[in-house]
């Protein structure tokens, strides 16, 4: 019996035979300017990749001492940072959201703990770079020519950039820390510098934070086929097992470190002056200036 081919199935068959001529012209060059990339600028790379090195083997070591102690240290060291920080209304909702997460489970406590640090350090190097940045360029005048640039940026989405991470940094946790910022770098570059005038530094930089959180927590949970393990790892194994009781404990997992994060980095109340009531308080500038300086003459 002749087996039957349908017309897609002659393209795809037509496209794997031509090779490198099927190739996208565009995506051929982008991947020979990250080949020429790995081959002459080695040195920056492995500066960049040598800070998440270091800090993916001292504390996402899974016999070392963060991960082999109670979980529930976390819990006070939210509640700690989060009324140091402030305010402290926020700081009880992050604490109470992260022991939440801590009764999920052995399995989801531990990832969430991983998946703290994980974030956590995203967000150190994202305040590195993106702070300085943002202030600086915040003090343009309109327009801001920036702002289309970082739009575009910012839309980038995640599986794009990934193959590119892995050919120059491999796979791991740190090699996903990369991805997670380079994704979130624009956002928080460009909500730090269009934040309000009138904000002051601190709410502005907690502004830009915020906005890095999201793009940050996707990218966890996306890369874990790249072995960055956490609460990622957790729902990978949840949803390819298709195993619904682990996959909704480890997806409410990933829902509360947000959410911790979401409060912890909650904006503090700028101090209003009280308004005066009385009318006699307020003077006429206008009236001092305009008051002549010797008398008329009668």
């Amino acid at each position: 019996m002749e087996e039957t081919v349908s017309p897609i199935s002659r393209v795809l068959l037509a496209q794997t035979n031509t090779g490198e001529d099927a190739a996208i012209p565009i995506a051929k060059a982008l991947a020979e300017i990250v080949v020429w990339c790995a081959d002459n600028l080695e040195w920056i790379f492995d500066a960049i990749f040598w800070p998440f090195e270091k800090v993916t083997n001292r504390f996402f070591d899974p016999s070392g001492f963060f991960l082999t102690m109670s979980p529930w240290w976390l819990v006070g060291a939210i509640l700690v940072i989060g009324l140091v920080k402030g305010p402290p209304v926020a700081a009880v909702k992050a604490t109470l959201a992260m022991a939440v997460t801590i009764g999920l489970g052995a399995e989801v406590s531990m990832a969430a703990v991983e998946g703290f640090g994980y974030i956590l350090t995203s967000l150190a190097a994202v305040l590195v770079v993106a702070t300085p940045l943002g202030l600086a360029l915040g003090r343009w005048r309109s327009p801001k020519p920036y702002s289309w640039v970082l739009e575009r940026l910012g839309l980038v989405p995640v599986w794009m950039l990934q193959g590119a991470t892995i050919f120059l940094f491999g796979i791991g946790t740190a090699a996903s820390m990369v991805l997670a910022v380079v994704v979130a770098l624009p956002v928080a570059v460009y909500f730090t510098a269009a934040a309000p005038p009138s904000d002051d530094s601190f709410n502005r930089v907690v502004a830009g934070l915020q906005k890095a959180l999201l793009p940050i927590l996707w990218t966890y949970i996306m890369t874990a086929m790249m072995g960055s393990g956490g609460l990622g790892l957790v729902v990978f194994r949840a949803v390819t097992n298709l195993d619904l009781e682990a996959s909704i404990a480890a997806g409410l997992g990933v829902l509360l470190v947000g959410y911790t994060f979401q409060q912890l980095l909650e904006p503090r109340k700028a101090l209003r002056r009280k308004p005066a009531h009385n009318n006699h308080d307020s003077v006429d500038v206008k009236a001092v200036v305009d008051v002549p300086l010797t008398p008329k003459p009668a």
